[in-house]
């Protein structure tokens, strides 16, 4: 760029009064993004232009410059100071008005003009006559003329232009509106036209233009050339499928659809049954079925087509053929198909029988069986109560599967159980939720993020003890939940015993801390709460309340870790030799602790707090005469400890894995959320997961070790993925937004699905703005850039927090 900058400012030199210095200089300054000095070069070749015969050229990069608010069309956004659309529209529009301009001219002015058909009209009837062999325009003329109601000329333009320029899209494009005409004869020579034009490599496209010839001698009523054409169609793809198997296209659906149904008119049911064992029952012909198709012809721009169903002729056809057979696997192929063309009528309810009869048949694909089910279990029960319509039915029926089928509850979707748990729960439906709950294992409701709601549910239904029991194990993996801490210290509350008002102040007290938006109902719980630890205290004397707590804390002791049990014991040891042990009791300074459990002062100060928690030891409120204070060991310790230590060494238990591995810092993990990332991550699908897992660990293993550009980079890639991932799952396949051509989800890359998402609005107003970090840092890969700004470890933090907020918005 920097050599061809020199020859360019050569030529100003040489020839300061001639276009060609300053127009090349004004498109290598665009190119650079340095817009302001590409207007200057442009504007100083506009004014030697005296013949006007590159104005049209050079108001395209004028308006380009004026235009542009990214680097390219794959990377980010950057400001253009310049930026001004108006200029952009005006510079356009000029270079249309001369006699050469470029192709690109016309695009931009499509952009602009995109809503005023009138107006398109207009500019691509000049565009066909200055490009007469560029088939996108006569394509957009056709279009255009179509939406102000020209449906004549429309056509007349593709037909004149498909018999002189030969074109496949303009044959096929021409048959499209003579099949909407209903004129499918003339539009059958049309799709022939187009499919004799076309390479034999492309398959999808000369079967997608079969199965348009088939759709024509069918509306005709031509039974068995309409047959023909669709078994053409339909042999096409499976004969491409068999050659790559790592590629299920599953376009061949809809010609099997046309071949039902007609097979099903001439009443030809063992043809019929012999075509559907040709049918490939696997779960990618599922799991990836969607309802409209892209492809290509001659022209770089994709069509998309609206296929037939026949779904009624269909499922008379597979009705008809159930009747007369008892083959298990055949009637459960026909269930399969029928629930494909329920899903497309988006019948949830025949979705779900039809999933239910399948069950009794010698066909499940793989699990995808209990996966679809679990998830239109889902579906129905979500849409009966946003209707506010009875489901109890549902209920039953999935409750009844659960406990019939063993398959059913193993393989039930992790999200499909979350999901289903918050709508009963929005709906306060606690029995369905607990009834529920019981078929499923502890794992399962982990993976499903439920055990709040299960809690919550056992709670309103007066089951304390599971409901405490529950948010017991909530809490264990979600310990900042200050909606758990606070109802189950309600619980611990209304027990009315001493241990457990004192963990409820405690929980009260923790959730103060975390939460101030809740702090008033917080503070009025934990005053009453300390009101019923003086009532206790009151109500009984010491003695018999320190018995109680005695013996109720040695029950703690099975859930001691072996570190924390080996230092118990040795602190007793060591106390029984001290002179100064009367009566379980013993004055001891804090720095004499790590002495006693044979450990340091960090380990130790951690111990002494868990132990008075926990009433291993109590602080007498006494001090001795050096001020020392005096301590009370709980009696019943020791014999406890030597009961605990003889059951684990009667286990064997692995030496290392009692001890543990130093260095191992868990509150580093728990600081970057990993844990719970990656239960999250656990519950994507199986196709996601090992990627999404992978790449995850990869990205949070070179933040932890400090690999600053690696966490940069890796972070845009982890964005794509998860991206990815979560438009696959909303089943958008086809990606398009404002400006740009629709693209297969697989094709796009990291810009693309940001701005179809923040188009859409899928995750609020912050979406952008936190995927905008991510996406600015990774432009530090460049060196350049690097050279210009530092690149450092703050920077590599934003972008990876930036990177785990975006995670938990999808």
């Amino acid at each position: 760029m920097s050599k061809a900058s020199e020859e360019a400012n050569l030529i100003i030199e040489k020839y300061p009064q001639k276009i060609g210095g300053y127009y090349l200089m004004g498109v290598i300054e665009f190119d650079k993004q340095h817009y302001a000095k590409s207007v200057e070069y442009l504007k100083n070749a506009l004014k030697c232009d005296i013949e006007n015969k590159a104005g049209g050229f050079i108001h395209y990069f004028l308006g380009k410059s004026y235009n542009e608010k990214s680097k390219d069309w794959f990377t980010d956004f950057i400001d253009n100071p310049i930026y001004n659309f108006d200029m952009a529209k005006f510079s356009f529009e000029k270079s249309f008005e001369y006699e050469n301009y470029p192709s690109e001219t016309i695009k931009e002015l499509v952009k602009i003009y995109k809503k005023d058909h009138y107006r398109m009209v207009n500019i691509l009837k000049k565009a066909i006559v200055t490009f007469p062999e560029n088939i996108d325009f006569i394509l957009q003329y056709s279009n255009s003329l179509g939406e102000i109601n020209k449906s004549e000329d429309s056509y007349n333009i593709i037909s004149i232009n498909a018999n002189k320029l030969k074109s496949s899209s303009l044959y096929y494009k021409a048959g499209v509106l003579l099949y909407n005409r209903e004129d499918f004869a003339n539009a059958r020579l049309n799709f022939e036209k187009a499919r004799e034009l076309l390479d034999s490599n492309k398959i999808t496209s000369i079967s997608i233009l079969n199965y348009q010839i088939a759709n024509t001698y069918y509306k005709e009523q031509i039974l068995e050339e309409a047959l023909g054409y669709f078994q053409k169609s339909f042999d096409l793809i499976i004969e491409d499928n068999a050659k790559d198997i790592q590629y299920m296209n599953i376009d061949f659906w809809f010609s099997a659809f046309g071949i039902i149904s007609i097979l099903g008119e001439l009443n030809k049911t063992d043809t019929l049954k012999d075509f559907i064992s040709t049918i490939p029952f696997i779960k990618d012909s599922f799991e990836n079925f969607d309802f409209s198709g892209e492809f290509f012809l001659d022209t770089s721009n994709s069509f998309s087509i609206d296929y037939e169903f026949y779904n009624n002729k269909c499922i008379t056809a597979l009705d008809n053929l159930s009747k007369k057979n008892k083959d298990k696997t055949l009637l459960g192929k026909v269930s399969w198909i029928k629930f494909l063309i329920y899903r497309e009528q988006n019948s949830q309810e025949n979705c779900l029988n039809t999933l239910r009869e399948i069950m009794n048949y010698d066909i499940s694909i793989d699990n995808y069986l209990f996966e679809v089910l679990s998830q239109t279990y889902y579906y129905c029960i979500n849409e009966k109560i946003s209707e506010k319509n009875e489901y109890g039915h549902l209920i039953k029926s999935l409750i009844s599967d659960l406990e019939s089928y063993n398959s059913f509850r193993n393989n039930f979707d992790d999200y499909s159980l979350n999901e289903l748990i918050d709508w009963l729960f929005s709906d306060k439906n606690y029995q369905a939720i607990i009834n529920l709950k019981k078929n499923f294992t502890s794992v399962q409701l982990d993976k499903s993020d439920s055990w709040f709601e299960i809690a919550y549910s056992y709670n309103e239904i007066g089951d304390k003890k599971n409901a405490q029991k529950s948010y017991e194990h909530y809490l264990s993996k979600n310990k900042n939940s200050t909606a758990a801490l606070n109802n189950l210290a309600n619980i611990y509350h209304a027990k009315n015993e001493l241990i457990f008002v004192e963990k409820a102040i405690k929980l009260y007290e923790k959730a103060i801390k975390i939460d101030t938006s809740d702090k008033d109902l917080y503070l009025n719980n934990l005053s009453s709460t300390k009101e019923t630890r003086e009532a206790l205290i009151k109500e009984k004397s010491t003695k018999e309340i320190l018995e109680k707590t005695f013996k109720r804390a040695i029950g703690l002791l099975k859930n001691e870790n072996y570190f924390s049990l080996e230092s118990l014991y040795n602190f007793i040891l060591n106390l029984k030799r001290d002179d100064d042990f009367q009566n379980n009791e013993i004055p001891i300074e804090d720095d004499y602790f790590p002495s006693l459990m044979n450990t340091n002062f960090s380990k130790s100060k951690k111990l002494k707090e868990s132990w008075l928690s926990k009433n291993y030891i109590i602080h007498t409120e006494a001090f001795d005469n050096h001020n020392v204070p005096i301590y009370m060991i709980n009696p019943y310790l020791y014999d406890a400890v030597i009961q605990q230590r003889k059951i684990i060494s009667e286990n064997d238990i692995p030496p290392k894995w009692l001890e543990g591995i130093e260095g191992l810092s868990v509150s580093k993990l728990e600081e970057i959320q990993y844990f719970n990332i990656l239960e999250k991550i656990n519950k994507i699908n199986k196709k996601y997961k090992p990627i999404i897992e992978r790449d995850f660990n990869e990205l949070v293993f070179n933040h932890l070790v400090g690999n600053i550009k690696s966490t940069i980079v890796l972070s845009g890639s982890f964005v794509e993925l998860i991206l990815t991932y979560y438009l696959e799952r909303k089943k958008h396949f086809q990606i398009q937004y404002s400006n740009s051509r629709q693209k297969n989800l697989y094709d796009c890359n990291l810009f693309d699905m940001i701005s179809f998402s923040e188009e859409k609005g899928f995750f609020g107003k912050d979406f952008f703005h936190l995927t905008n970090l991510s996406r600015v840092y990774r432009n530090f890969i460049h060196p350049g850039l690097e050279l210009q700004n530092e690149l450092n470890k703050g920077k590599s933090d934003l972008c990876f927090i930036s990177t785990m907020e975006i995670f938990k918005l999808i």
